[in-house]
């Protein structure tokens, strides 16, 4: 019997397949990121301990693939993006396949369909500004957590004491009056202010990090324009060109094996590439009863 991981990662090399020939057709440029980037050089496909891909694309590119998607991909499949998923939470995109399912716990709990994924992330500029590097950091972070409280309870992000837990109450009241699309609108529309002659290269578009994400996952802003393809499980996916640089700057020594207790995935409870989320919301429901 295949375990967890084995399906997740079968069903998510099928999906970036998918999406691998979706770009190559309409000439649209991506490139692996995050776990999956040291997963490529390390690995020459899947960490195996990750469950999960990660792609990056430049704004445009990423515009388009969500524009074009669903109407060019293998109809098993879909885009999850703001604009096509009611109480979406996320300030990226994921290409998914649509009868399967993989629940996980906090703070995605039962929120929206929960399909095996692929992430996807647009890639924006960096200002030379550090003033405005750091309103366009601080903007970011409290729109997209605004954005992402809609989904979740008022408690979901913090186990700290009583005035915590209250300033997060008054804030969660508060966040029900602001409209979804205006969180996502306000958090693109700062992101995009940065024109490119003001840009000292671009980020991975991460604007839920509670860590400095626009300062640690930063690329040079011609990246795209210097890509390789390199051997990922059985295929071949795009990396940068200089991807040992990159990945030191992210990570340090990504090609020492981090200690067994680090080797941590994102905990799914329960995966199946056969079986929706809703036939999986109607048996758990059908349980309880």
């Amino acid at each position: 019997m295949r375990n967890q991981l084995e399906i997740l990662q079968n069903t998510e090399l099928e999906l970036v397949k998918e999406f691998h020939g979706i770009c190559e057709q309409y000439d649209l440029k991506y490139l692996l990121a995050f776990g999956t980037m040291i997963g490529c050089a390390r690995h020459h496909g899947f960490i195996p301990w990750d469950d999960d891909i990660d792609v990056v694309m430049p704004w445009e590119d990423y515009c388009k693939f969500i524009e074009i998607a669903n109407q060019v991909s293998d109809p098993r499949y879909m885009v999850f993006h703001e604009s096509t998923v009611k109480n979406y939470a996320f300030p990226f995109a994921k290409f998914v396949k649509k009868d399967s399912c993989a629940i996980f716990e906090y703070p995605f709990v039962h929120y929206m369909d929960q399909p095996i994924y692929i992430d996807i992330f647009p890639a924006l500029l960096v200002p030379k500004n550090y003033m405005q590097f750091k309103h366009i950091q601080a903007s970011n972070f409290f729109l997209s957590q605004t954005a992402r409280m809609k989904t979740l309870s008022a408690f979901k992000h913090t186990r700290r004491g009583f005035f915590a837990k209250a300033g997060m109450l008054m804030f969660y009241c508060l966040n029900k009056m602001i409209p979804q699309k205006a969180c996502y609108s306000g958090m693109m529309k700062t992101a995009l202010s940065v024109k490119e002659e003001d840009a000292r290269c671009c980020y991975i578009g991460d604007m839920y990090s509670e860590t400095d994400a626009i300062g640690r996952f930063q690329m040079p802003a011609d990246v795209f324009e210097r890509r390789i393809l390199m051997p990922f499980e059985d295929t071949a996916l795009y990396m940068p060109r200089d991807y040992d640089s990159i990945l030191r700057g992210m990570y340090g020594d990504y090609m020492k094996l981090p200690p067994e207790d680090q080797r941590k995935s994102h905990g799914f409870l329960y995966v199946d590439d056969n079986l929706s989320y809703q036939e999986y919301d109607r048996q758990q429901k059908g349980k309880a009863d």
